[in-house]
C-alpha cells in the first residue's frame, strides 16, 4: 500500500509544476542535508524522503503513475465513519495513544496526517457541532493537537484550520490551537534560518576581529 504523500514531503500542492517542485526539492535538500545537520538524527531520514519524493515527482511518467495510485488507491481505502460525537472522541483518543507510545523517529508522518484528517472529516466535525458538548469537543481538539508534534508546519496549519471549525470549545482550547500553531511556526523559522544566521554571525565576528587588529 502507498502511504507516502510526496507532495506533502516536498511541501508543494498537487497542481505544482516541475519547476516549482524542483525549487522546493533543492531548498529542502539543502536544509536537511545530513552534512549540515550532524546534531539532528531526524534530518537523515527527512533527506531520504525528500530525495525519494523528487525522484518520483521530478519524472513525468513516474509522477503520473504514483499520482493515480495514491489518490485512487490510498485515499479510497476503507475508513471507519463515526455515528456519534462520542465515536469521534474515542477515535481521537485511540489516535493519541497510538502515536504517543511510538518512537518519534519511526513515525510515518504521512500516515499520521492522513489519520488525523480522517478523524476530522466533515461528517465528524458536523457531529461535534450538532452535539455541542463543549467538554467532549475540547477533548477531541486536545487529543489531535498532541498528535501533531511531528507534523510539518504546513500540515499543522491545515489541521489547525479543521480544529478551529469545531465548536463550541473551552476558551483555553482555542488558545491551545493558536499556541501550537505559533510554536510550530517558530520551529519552522528556526530550522529554515538557523544556518544562514550562524554564517552571518560568524562573518560579523570575523569582520570585527579583522577590524580590531
Amino acid at each position: 500500500m502507498i502511504t507516502k504523500d510526496y507532495y506533502r514531503i516536498l511541501e508543494v500542492k498537487p497542481t505544482a509544476g516541475t519547476d516549482e517542485i524542483r525549487k522546493a526539492y533543492r531548498a529542502l535538500a539543502l536544509r536537511f542535508h545530513p552534512d549540515k545537520n550532524a546534531d539532528n538524527p531526524f534530518a537523515a531520514t527527512r533527506f531520504r524522503e525528500i530525495k525519494e519524493a523528487w525522484e518520483v515527482l521530478g519524472d513525468k511518467k513516474k509522477r503520473e503513475a504514483w499520482h493515480y495510485q495514491y489518490y485512487n488507491a490510498y485515499h479510497k481505502t476503507n475508513t471507519i465513519t463515526a455515528i456519534s460525537a462520542d465515536d469521534v472522541l474515542q477515535q481521537s483518543i485511540r489516535l493519541f495513544k497510538k502515536y504517543s507510545s511510538q518512537d518519534p523517529f519511526r513515525i510515518n508522518q504521512d500516515m499520521l496526517y492522513a489519520q488525523i484528517v480522517q478523524v476530522l472529516n466533515p461528517r465528524h466535525i458536523t457531529l461535534l457541532q450538532q452535539t455541542g458538548d463543549v467538554h467532549a469537543n475540547s477533548a477531541v481538539v486536545s487529543n489531535i493537537l498532541q498528535s501533531t508534534y511531528l507534523l510539518s508546519y504546513t500540515a499543522v496549519q491545515e489541521v489547525s484550520a479543521l480544529l478551529q471549525s469545531i465548536t463550541p470549545v473551552m476558551p483555553e482550547t482555542e488558545a491551545a490551537i493558536q499556541n501550537c500553531l505559533s510554536e510550530k511556526k517558530n520551529q519552522w523559522l528556526w530550522n529554515r534560518y538557523k544556518i544562514p544566521a550562524a554564517i552571518l554571525i560568524a562573518g560579523i565576528l570575523i569582520a570585527v576581529m579583522l577590524l580590531s587588529k
